[in-house]
């Protein structure tokens, strides 16, 4: 079931038989451990998606021998 989001508001669904609303926007955290990028610019990246948010964030141990 998709929730409509107004006035540009973050759109949510729920997750399976959880009742956890997931927003339908998630942000990947592959590139976050590049070593080339700075670390405060993925704090920054992080936190304006929360702040927008955003709380399905999707990473993994296995991203960048684990640094992201």
């Amino acid at each position: 079931m998709a929730a409509t989001a107004a006035n540009g508001e973050m759109p949510y669904r729920v997750l399976g038989n959880t009742g956890e609303r997931v927003s339908a926007i998630g942000l990947g955290g592959w590139h976050l451990g590049f070593k080339k990028l700075d670390e405060q610019l993925s704090i920054r990246i992080i936190r304006t998606a929360v702040d927008r948010g955003i709380n399905f964030l999707d990473n993994s141990w296995d991203y960048n021998d684990g640094a992201s």
